[in-house]
């Protein structure tokens, strides 16, 4: 009986193991991560008095509202201006600067 328990934990033991040494499973720290952008994080590496209100902060800036002054008609027409065929919020040009992340590879090749 005691044989099958080893048995069982040996098997359960190399499972465990092989998955943590996989590459797959292997964590090379922040290139790990997705971008979800500030409405689906909790905010948690950034947020409240003990991180200093960074988010606090941040969502009360003007940096916080980038991406939607691509969003307006205003914004569009300087597009246009600059020869662009496309909507500034679809424009890589503008995007580039008024999106943090914007295509940006968070996930290891």
């Amino acid at each position: 009986m005691k044989k099958i328990y080893f048995v069982i934990f040996a098997l359960i033991a190399g499972t465990f193991v092989f998955y943590m040494f996989s590459s797959s499973a292997q964590s090379s720290g922040a290139g790990d991560f997705k971008y979800v952008g500030v409405d689906k994080c909790t905010g948690a590496c950034h947020k409240g008095e003990s991180k200093g209100n960074q988010l606090e902060i941040w969502q009360a800036s003007k940096h916080a509202q980038a991406y939607k002054s691509l969003q307006t008609p205003e914004a569009d027409k300087i597009a246009q201006d600059k020869g662009f065929t496309t909507a500034a919020a679809e424009t890589p040009e503008c995007l580039k600067c008024h999106v943090l992340g914007k295509d940006i590879n968070a996930f290891r090749a």
